[in-house]
């Protein structure tokens, strides 16, 4: 059985392997998408001592077809 790491991507992809993170997780709509970025940004993140130390990812479930969204905000490299 093969794994995610290595799976191939369709013709005309390129495939990014993202190291492994602890992240913070923010759950917001896409019309509050920019408050919920600033808010983790300005308030959460430095009030808890954190501090983003990779690429912010964003996800949207598929199966939800309510509008959400997720934030990653990778705060310790593991």
């Amino acid at each position: 059985m093969r794994s995610y790491c290595d799976a191939l991507p369709p013709n005309g992809w390129i495939k990014w392997t993202l190291p492994a993170f602890k992240y913070a997780v923010s759950k917001c709509s896409q019309e509050l998408y920019q408050d919920a970025l600033n808010t983790m940004l300005s308030d959460y993140l430095p009030k808890n001592n954190y501090q983003v130390v990779g690429a912010i990812q964003k996800f949207y479930n598929p199966k939800d077809n309510n509008g959400k969204l997720y934030f990653y905000f990778p705060i310790d490299k593991l």
